[in-house]
């Protein structure tokens, strides 16, 4: 009878948190000096997830030690996007005390599942959209910003007079009880945005509310930026259709995610005023403009084609992300 093997799936960022104990970040979270992760750009303490310096928690803690207890840990990147961060963790420097579990990067994964109606309504506008001319802005399933954010957005977008396909949902809902709402109303385009903004974007901008499938949106060729969140799915999913990226963090690890989007692999650019939770209307159109259009940003669009081809190559037989699959097939013999 084989050993049963205990494999945890986990985002390869929270592994390389457990260098920090929870004491240094809660100690440092206020400070403006950045804290040294092995393996990784330094990280302001601002960017730690909320849940590593909540004095009354422990799962940062109970996390990592059940990880050390695993037989291994599968990991959704592959080696040549992140090779400083993997091998600090293949040489064993994440986990302080503690010997450290095989670890198999088998990455990209990601999911295509689409809901039809709403995918043929995108692709019907999509296919009749210049090659890499929209700029496609979606924020994850709990992504939601305040009305005068979603106002300086619109107004971003239009100012920039670039085509764009923009996911919109109502503000947050800070009602405990209806937080946890599974469907919640669509979102009312016109108390939310600008006045007349429908009208005057009509010919080059499509909104749609709640959802869109974005694997079918960043994967045609009509599409030639995405605004996001820095979701590591999101992530994941933009560099495997080579879209590069405007990072607008809003929660969880996300912030830190976008520290090595922009710092480490270079295939995104932020914007300003993320951290302080409000992005300015003249920042978006900046940065869409420069993505879109500018000769300036040919260098990171070549970029993020290369991370789709090594993705590629890593999936394929002969590849990392391949030859570490297999490492863990032959374990199990």
């Amino acid at each position: 009878m084989h050993e049963r093997y205990n494999i945890n799936i986990i985002h390869q960022h929270n592994l390389l948190g457990a260098t920090l104990s929870i004491e240094v970040i809660k100690d440092n979270a206020k400070s403006k000096t950045p804290l040294v992760f092995v393996g990784v750009p330094p990280f302001p303490p601002s960017h730690i997830p909320e849940e590593a310096i909540d004095p009354e928690t422990e799962q940062h803690n109970n996390l990592f030690d059940r990880l050390t207890e695993g037989k291994g840990i599968f990991v959704n990147s592959f080696e040549s996007l992140e090779p400083r961060a993997v091998m600090a963790l293949k040489d064993g420097l994440c986990f302080p005390n503690h010997s450290t579990p095989s670890i198999y990067f088998i990455g990209l994964l990601i999911s295509g599942v689409t809901k039809k109606q709403e995918q043929h309504r995108c692709k019907l506008w999509l296919d009749v959209q210049p090659k890499k001319s929209v700029v496609f802005l979606c924020f994850g399933s709990m992504g939601s910003f305040s009305r005068e954010q979603l106002k300086e957005i619109a107004i971003g977008l239009e100012n920039s007079g670039q085509r764009f396909l923009w996911v919109v949902r109502n503000p947050p809902n800070h009602d405990p009880a209806k937080i946890f709402k599974t469907t919640e109303p669509e979102p009312d385009l016109d108390i939310l945005l600008p006045e007349g903004f429908l009208d005057r974007t009509k010919d080059r901008g499509m909104i749609m509310k709640q959802w869109a499938p974005q694997v079918e949106v960043l994967k045609h060729e009509a599409v030639g930026d995405f605004v996001s969140h820095c979701g590591w799915n999101s992530t994941l999913e933009a560099v495997s259709f080579g879209v590069p990226m405007i990072c607008l963090p809003l929660y969880a690890e996300q912030k830190m995610n976008k520290v090595f989007l922009v710092e480490e692999m270079k295939i995104g650019i932020e914007l300003k005023g993320y951290d302080e939770g409000f992005v300015q209307a003249d920042e978006l159109e900046a940065k869409v403009k420069w993505i879109i259009v500018s000769e300036g940003a040919l260098e990171l669009r070549n970029r993020m084609m290369e991370m789709k081809e090594s993705a590629i190559k890593a999936m394929k037989e002969g590849g990392s992300s391949f030859g570490a699959f297999a490492e863990f097939l032959e374990c199990l013999n």
